[in-house]
């Protein structure tokens, strides 16, 4: 839309009428038609109106559902205009001209390949093609979606977001974005100005991600060899379940300890001091995090005065410079740690990435990620200074962390400060308790809901199985064993089970000892093709096997040596014990214990289940907080839900 400012300069909005019409060859050209104003000029987004008279357009997701205002869909094109298809072309056309269950008997709409958004106000904004869509780090990414957030910033004027690979071959994204004019990008404000001029790259501001998704099945592949891991420790602080049923992929992974790399927060070039750029580098991150999820913010940001175009008018993407070129001019003046704290950590930091950090480094803009985010947290811990993952996640830079840390310590959870086992249930339960428990608590509403929807929907629900393909210096079956053991003692959550009935209330019952489930499975005589069915065949499977909630176990891994030296590891597992940010803890201590790594503290993490399972009765007995609560969530907008009608009250729904 910025291209059009001269128009309306000359022009004004009257005469001649200016009308962008979004349209396709094989809907007979035209589809939509929207007139333009001034305003639009400085829109972020191209809006293309609504379709013609014969036409309609459908905004689907992947799985040909219709998305929600705001959320990006595929553009479906209906009516009189669509053509019957290309000419000898039967597969390509069977693709695209799908069915259209709202047209007439036998009528087709046109998949479109195009992705578009529409707005609260109904305006559609198109944002590009579908087929630009990347996968980094097992996540898919639309492009388009991050260029539109990015345009939303005041100070930006195009914007454009590829995909591109580090001199590792490690994917990675990268932003390149220009100024609307006369704003030298100063509005990129976090708590002060920083100034970039010419062309700039601001670097760090890598999102996090995680090994996969969490819900069905999820490929993680390549993760290349494994050696020493070290120590891993506690997990400490547990991040959100996540989303449950999807299918994550999880590719080409170099490094089982490097899963998601970003790049350096010092490649910069032209733009002033390095606070100026930790600045403008928290501002773009600060503006992406209100847009977009962390795995969609770029690792680099580049300034550039245009962006360049071929000679038709599109991004000439060959012509965008590496974040490595910028980054050679890149301002060498970086802040050191000042403080205690500040000099702790890094010193932590350096032996942990192998890069030494300036106070506005990124943690994960040096190449953290959330498996060698829990190094951290042990090694600081060793050295008496408690940091959660959290605390990690949320303050990244050096200087914000160590300000965390010393204005809000964290406590290590002990024995001594959570209940004594078994003291969470009234003496009537006690007395009805199996023998070869650890401990025995009430069960948390999460797990309640998740076992409730099993019971109800069937034992897939909440079932997720994760798939790594593994090369190693030597096959040995019993140090997985062990590791697997090992790791099975250290969490208590997987040696629970859960008594839904028998008791006062849903109990979850930690035993005391439980047998790891590991089967292994020689596939090495199998030819590639038959291996690979042979591995998607049998996580299918898995995914459909259900657990016994009351016997367990309820996680289950599984082996498949398909070479000498590469193995493919499955790990399926119930969601109500193990969750998205586990997943990473829990493959880092087996596949580090395996390999060569020190196994699992031998310590048994049961009181820290115990104190969660206190807080929460606590917080459900607390009249003041459920007060608290009521009154947020009324302050709230709601949100209907598709085809829920509102005024009757069955478009959504408010419990707290």
């Amino acid at each position: 839309p910025a291209s059009l400012r001269g128009w309306f300069d000359r022009y004004g909005d009257a005469r001649p009428r200016l009308v962008n019409m979004y349209g396709i060859t094989e809907t007979t050209v035209h589809v939509t038609a929207r007139t333009l104003r001034s305003a639009d000029a400085d829109a972020p987004l191209s809006p293309i109106g609504e379709p013609l008279a014969d036409l309609s357009l459908q905004l689907l997701d992947r799985h040909g559902e219709p998305v929600l205002d705001g959320v990006p869909g595929e553009i479906h094109v209906g009516g009189a205009g669509v053509a019957r298809g290309y000419l000898n072309r039967p597969g390509l056309t069977a693709a695209r001209f799908v069915p259209d269950p709202h047209g007439a008997p036998g009528a087709r709409r046109y998949r479109a390949g195009d992705l578009a958004q529409r707005q609260d106000d109904g305006e559609i904004h198109y944002l590009g093609r579908a087929d630009q869509q990347i996968k980094i780090r097992g996540f898919r990414i639309e492009p388009g979606e991050i260029e539109a957030a990015l345009r939303a910033h005041p100070a930006v004027r195009d914007a454009a977001v590829v995909a591109d690979d580090d001199a590792q071959g490690n994917a990675r994204l990268v932003a390149y974005v220009t100024r609307r004019r006369g704003d030298g990008l100063d509005n990129f404000d976090a708590g002060g100005n920083g100034g970039v001029g010419g062309v700039g790259g601001v670097g760090g501001v890598g999102g996090v991600g995680g090994v996969g998704g969490v819900g069905g099945v999820g490929d993680v592949g390549d993760v290349g060899d494994v050696g020493d891991v070290g120590d891993v420790g506690d997990v400490g602080d547990v991040g959100d379940v996540g989303d449950v049923g999807d299918v994550s992929d999880v590719s080409d992974v170099s490094d089982v300890s490097d899963v998601s790399d970003v790049s350096d927060v010092s490649d910069v070039s032209d733009v002033g001091d390095a606070g100026d750029v930790a600045l403008a580098a928290a501002a773009l991150r600060t503006h992406l995090a209100a847009h977009v999820p962390a795995h969609m913010i770029p690792a680099h940001f580049i300034v550039l005065d245009a962006l360049p175009l071929t000679v038709n008018g599109k991004l000439d993407r060959r012509a965008l410079p590496k974040p490595e070129a910028v980054s050679a001019n890149a301002n060498a003046d970086r802040e050191p740690p000042a403080t205690p704290t500040e000099r702790l950590l890094a010193d932590i930091w350096a032996r942990v990435l192998g890069r030494t950090p300036a106070r506005h480094d990124s943690f994960f803009a040096l190449g953290g990620d959330s498996l060698n985010s829990l190094e951290v947290v042990t090694a600081a811990r060793a050295r008496g200074v408690y940091v959660s993952p959290r605390q990690l996640r949320e303050c990244p830079t050096l200087a914000a962390l160590a300000e965390t840390v010393d204005r809000d310590p964290q406590q290590p959870v002990s024995a001594s400060t959570a209940p004594a086992p078994f003291a969470l249930l009234p003496d009537t339960d006690r007395a009805l308790l199996p023998d070869g428990l650890e401990d025995a608590l009430p069960m948390s509403r999460l797990q309640l809901g998740m076992l409730f929807h099993r019971e109800r929907d069937g034992g897939a629900v909440f079932h997720d199985v994760f798939r790594y393909r593994l090369r190693v210096a030597a096959w040995d079956e019993a140090a997985w064993r062990r590791a697997l053991a090992a790791t099975t003692r250290a969490h208590a959550a997987l040696r629970t089970v859960f008594a839904l009935d028998g008791f006062s209330a849903p109990l979850q019952l930690i035993r005391r000892e439980a047998a790891p489930a590991l089967q292994v499975f020689d596939c090495r005589a199998l030819d590639e093709a038959a291996q690979q069915a042979e591995l998607d065949a049998f996580a299918d499977a898995e995914q459909q096997r259900d657990f016994d909630v009351a016997n367990g176990p309820m996680l289950r891994l599984f082996i498949h040596r398909v070479a000498d030296d590469t193995i493919h590891v499955t790990l399926s597992f119930h969601h109500a014990i193990v969750d998205g940010w586990s997943v990473a803890t829990l493959m880092t201590e087996i596949i580090g214990g395996a390999c060569g790594g020190p196994l699992a503290a031998p310590e048994s993490d049961a009181p820290v289940l115990a104190l969660h399972a206190a807080h929460e009765r606590d917080a459900r007995a607390d009249d003041a907080l459920r007060r608290a609560w009521r009154e947020r969530v009324a302050r709230s907008p709601a949100t209907p839900l598709a085809g829920g009608d509102v005024a009757n009250g069955d478009g959504h729904a408010r419990d707290a």
